[in-house]
Protein backbone atom coordinates (compact mmCIF):
# COMPACT_ATOMS: atom_id res chain seq x y z
CA UNK A 1 0.00 0.00 0.00
CA UNK A 2 1.29 3.51 -0.80
CA UNK A 3 2.52 5.50 2.21
CA UNK A 4 -0.09 8.25 1.73
CA UNK A 5 -2.83 5.65 1.43
CA UNK A 6 -1.66 3.84 4.55
CA UNK A 7 -1.84 7.12 6.50
CA UNK A 8 -5.45 7.66 5.40
CA UNK A 9 -6.41 4.13 6.38
CA UNK A 10 -4.82 4.48 9.81
CA UNK A 11 -6.65 6.94 12.07
CA UNK A 12 -4.19 8.80 14.26
CA UNK A 13 -1.19 8.25 11.98
CA UNK A 14 1.43 10.89 12.59
CA UNK A 15 1.43 13.78 10.09
CA UNK A 16 4.40 13.68 7.78
CA UNK A 17 4.85 9.93 8.24
CA UNK A 18 6.48 8.25 5.26
CA UNK A 19 9.10 9.36 2.79
CA UNK A 20 8.66 12.46 0.66
CA UNK A 21 8.65 10.29 -2.47
CA UNK A 22 5.40 8.68 -1.25
CA UNK A 23 3.54 11.76 -2.54
CA UNK A 24 1.57 10.81 -5.65
CA UNK A 25 2.46 12.83 -8.75
CA UNK A 26 -1.08 14.26 -9.01
CA UNK A 27 -0.82 15.65 -5.45
CA UNK A 28 2.34 17.68 -6.05
CA UNK A 29 1.65 21.40 -6.10
CA UNK A 30 -1.57 21.16 -4.07
CA UNK A 31 -1.52 22.70 -0.61
CA UNK A 32 -4.29 22.58 1.98
CA UNK A 33 -4.54 24.89 4.95
CA UNK A 34 -6.99 24.58 7.80
CA UNK A 35 -7.44 27.54 10.15
CA UNK A 36 -10.20 26.70 12.61
CA UNK A 37 -13.13 25.93 10.30
CA UNK A 38 -11.70 27.85 7.33
CA UNK A 39 -10.34 25.66 4.54
CA UNK A 40 -8.00 26.92 1.82
CA UNK A 41 -6.80 24.92 -1.17
CA UNK A 42 -3.97 26.15 -3.34
CA UNK A 43 -4.09 24.56 -6.77
CA UNK A 44 -0.99 24.28 -8.98
CA UNK A 45 -0.78 27.46 -11.07
CA UNK A 46 -4.26 28.66 -10.04
CA UNK A 47 -5.71 31.01 -7.43
CA UNK A 48 -6.36 29.74 -3.92
CA UNK A 49 -9.94 28.67 -3.13
CA UNK A 50 -11.42 29.18 0.35
CA UNK A 51 -14.53 27.88 2.07
CA UNK A 52 -15.80 27.39 5.58
CA UNK A 53 -16.49 23.93 6.93
CA UNK A 54 -20.05 25.16 7.53
CA UNK A 55 -20.37 25.64 3.73
CA UNK A 56 -19.71 21.95 3.15
CA UNK A 57 -22.88 19.91 2.71
CA UNK A 58 -21.33 16.72 1.36
CA UNK A 59 -17.95 14.96 1.38
CA UNK A 60 -17.17 12.50 -1.40
CA UNK A 61 -14.19 10.50 -2.58
CA UNK A 62 -13.67 9.53 -6.22
CA UNK A 63 -11.38 6.72 -7.24
CA UNK A 64 -9.92 6.04 -10.66
CA UNK A 65 -8.94 2.68 -12.05
CA UNK A 66 -6.86 4.40 -14.76
CA UNK A 67 -4.20 5.80 -12.46
CA UNK A 68 -5.20 4.47 -9.02
CA UNK A 69 -5.81 8.03 -7.83
CA UNK A 70 -8.16 9.11 -5.07
CA UNK A 71 -9.71 12.60 -4.98
CA UNK A 72 -11.61 14.32 -2.19
CA UNK A 73 -14.58 16.49 -3.23
CA UNK A 74 -16.29 18.97 -0.93
CA UNK A 75 -19.73 20.00 -2.17
CA UNK A 76 -22.02 22.85 -1.17
CA UNK A 77 -25.76 22.93 -0.52
CA UNK A 78 -26.77 22.72 -4.18
CA UNK A 79 -24.26 20.01 -5.07
CA UNK A 80 -21.84 22.64 -6.33
CA UNK A 81 -18.15 21.80 -6.08
CA UNK A 82 -16.56 23.97 -3.41
CA UNK A 83 -13.10 22.41 -3.74
CA UNK A 84 -11.34 19.19 -4.56
CA UNK A 85 -7.88 17.81 -3.92
CA UNK A 86 -5.97 14.59 -4.48
CA UNK A 87 -4.99 12.23 -1.69
CA UNK A 88 -1.45 12.94 -0.62
CA UNK A 89 -1.72 16.73 -1.02
CA UNK A 90 0.32 18.80 1.40
CA UNK A 91 -1.72 19.55 4.53
CA UNK A 92 -4.22 16.76 3.85
CA UNK A 93 -3.80 15.10 7.25
CA UNK A 94 -5.30 17.95 9.28
CA UNK A 95 -8.24 18.49 6.94
CA UNK A 96 -9.07 14.81 6.64
CA UNK A 97 -8.95 14.47 10.44
CA UNK A 98 -11.45 17.35 10.67
CA UNK A 99 -13.70 15.72 8.04
CA UNK A 100 -13.55 12.34 9.78
CA UNK A 101 -14.71 14.02 12.99
CA UNK A 102 -17.95 15.20 11.34
CA UNK A 103 -20.97 13.52 12.98
CA UNK A 104 -22.06 10.59 10.84
CA UNK A 105 -18.87 10.41 8.75
CA UNK A 106 -18.93 6.95 7.14
CA UNK A 107 -15.61 5.25 7.95
CA UNK A 108 -16.79 2.03 6.30
CA UNK A 109 -17.33 3.87 2.99
CA UNK A 110 -13.87 5.44 3.30
CA UNK A 111 -12.36 1.99 3.84
CA UNK A 112 -14.29 0.74 0.81
CA UNK A 113 -12.93 3.63 -1.28
CA UNK A 114 -9.37 3.09 -0.08
CA UNK A 115 -9.55 -0.55 -1.14
CA UNK A 116 -11.35 0.08 -4.43
CA UNK A 117 -9.45 -0.78 -7.59
CA UNK A 118 -12.15 0.47 -9.95
CA UNK A 119 -13.47 3.93 -10.74
CA UNK A 120 -16.13 4.93 -8.27
CA UNK A 121 -17.71 7.66 -6.18
CA UNK A 122 -18.23 7.25 -2.45
CA UNK A 123 -20.37 9.54 -0.32
CA UNK A 124 -18.68 9.75 3.07
CA UNK A 125 -20.78 12.40 4.75
CA UNK A 126 -23.91 14.50 4.17
CA UNK A 127 -25.11 17.28 6.36
CA UNK A 128 -28.21 16.04 8.16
Amino acid sequence: MFGWLKKLATPGAAPGEGAADDTPAEARGYALNLDGDEIAVTYPGQPQVKASLSDVAEVLVETSEEDSSLWWLLLGDRGNLLMNFPAGASGEDALVAKLRALPGFDEAKLDEALNCELSGEFVLWRRG
